[in-house]
Parts: C-alpha cells; structure tokens; sequence
C-alpha cells in the first residue's frame, strides 16, 4: 500500500478507538458472572466487553505505532501486531463474550458469534500476513450486529 504510511492496522485501531469512545456513555455492567440476562442485558453487556476489547487493542497499537517514529508501519510490523495485540485480544473478547449467559432461545446464535471471534483472532495469530490483505474480523462482526450488538459489530 504505497502512500498509506500505516496500513489497515491503523485503520482498523482508529475505527476500534472511535466505536469505543462512542459507546462509552452506553455504561452497562461487564459482569462475566451475569446469570439469566434478557436480550438488552445480553447486547449492553456484551458490547461493553467489545468496547473494552476495542480499547485495549487501540492502546497496544498506538504504543507500536509510536515505537516506528511516525515513520509508518512495514510488513512486519503490521504482521507483529495482528498476532500480538489484535489477535490476542479478539480471542480474550471472544472469552468474555462466552462467559455471559443468554436467554437460553438465545444460546446458539450467541455461541455462534463467540465462536466466529474465537476463530478469527486464533487466524490474526496463525496467519497475520492474511490479516494485512483482508478484515478478518468483518465475518464475526456481521455475526454480531445480526444479533443485535453495536460495537461487537464494529471491529
């Protein structure tokens, strides 16, 4: 991406960083031992996990960023940070997703986004340089805004 100092890593923290920073006023509890949740407990929740997620992938990224000099980010540190900070942290999003408990009508479709997360953040990980061609979180993200979240389905 000649001209593009930064590359889809830092289009990806801006957008996470702007979503987060939206949805902050959204307040809701992020309470993984939440039992018996209705569907709006269910997305305030859950999308506060995202919000959260957003933030500290944002944080890590913008440490990267910083560590290049403002010279732009190659390759290889774009791969470096898909599987260090991204990846990582979409599958630790993914955990706190599957730790609350949906209205049990509820359960398969929310258990499918957590696994469309979990697979998607083991793929940053495994194969980053993938990451640096396509959104590899777009798949789970349309999951979740089917679902009904709003952050979850920004990413």
């Amino acid at each position: 991406m000649k001209g593009d100092r930064f590359g889809p890593i830092l289009a990806l923290t801006v957008a996470i960083a702007a979503v987060a920073a939206a949805l902050t006023a959204c307040g809701g509890s992020t309470s993984a031992a939440a039992t018996g949740l209705t569907h709006a407990q269910l997305l305030r929740q859950g999308d506060a996990i995202c919000v959260k997620a957003g933030r500290r992938i944002a944080v890590g990224v913008a440490q990267e960023v910083k560590k290049s000099g403002g010279k732009g980010l190659d390759q290889a540190a774009q791969e470096k940070i898909l599987a260090t900070i991204t990846g990582p942290g979409i599958e630790r999003m993914a955990a706190e997703l599957g730790d609350l408990r949906p209205p049990a009508n509820e359960a398969d479709a929310m258990s499918a986004v957590v696994i469309a997360f979990e697979r998607a953040g083991r793929r940053l990980q495994e194969k980053p340089k993938e990451g640096t061609r396509k959104n590899l979180l777009a798949p789970p993200a349309r999951k979740a805004e089917k679902f009904g979240f709003e952050s979850c389905s920004q990413f």
